[in-house]
Order: C-alpha cells, then structure tokens, then sequence
C-alpha cells in the first residue's frame, strides 16, 4: 500500500479485501476475511428474512419460534374438519 495514513485508514476500515471483520448481524459473533463476509451473509443464522405469513423480517434461526406468535400463522380448526383459520388472534 502506498499512500497517507489516513487514506490507510480509509482502505483498512472499508475497502480491504483481507481485513477482518466481524459480521453485521445482532448475535453473530464471527469474524472473517472481508472478502468472505458476502457468502457469509447469505447464509449466516442471524440473517433477517421474512415470514412467510406476516411479513415481518425474523432472524433465520428463530423463524420457527416466531410461527408461534405470528399473527397470520393459519391455525387448523380444533373439531378435525380440515379448514384452516386466516389468521390467529393474539
């Protein structure tokens, strides 16, 4: 690298492929290659998506905890005929 300390900085905190660098995602402790940060991202189990009911952006690895709060999880009705309700009530 050639240049100021402060374009150094710049290039370290930003633009450097082989820095490290921790993942982005509350509760992912990771860290890596900068340059190995976007496959991680895409795979990491902290990453947001959205549920498939609602919407609304869960963490990947508790998706499945969320079902049981989501307000638009269909929910069978309890005498066994097969309809399901549009939603749940909270």
């Amino acid at each position: 690298f050639t240049g100021t300390k402060k374009q150094l900085e710049k290039h370290l905190d930003s633009d450097c492929l082989e820095q490290k660098t921790k993942c982005p995602f509350e509760g992912c402790n990771k860290h890596m290659k900068r340059r190995l940060l976007a496959e991680h991202k895409k795979t990491c189990e902290y990453r947001l998506v959205p549920c498939d009911h609602c919407k609304e952006s869960v963490r990947f690895n508790s998706k499945s905890m969320h079902l049981n709060t989501c307000p638009k999880f269909p929910v069978s009705y309890p005498n066994g005929c097969g309809k399901k309700t549009p939603q749940r009530r909270r």
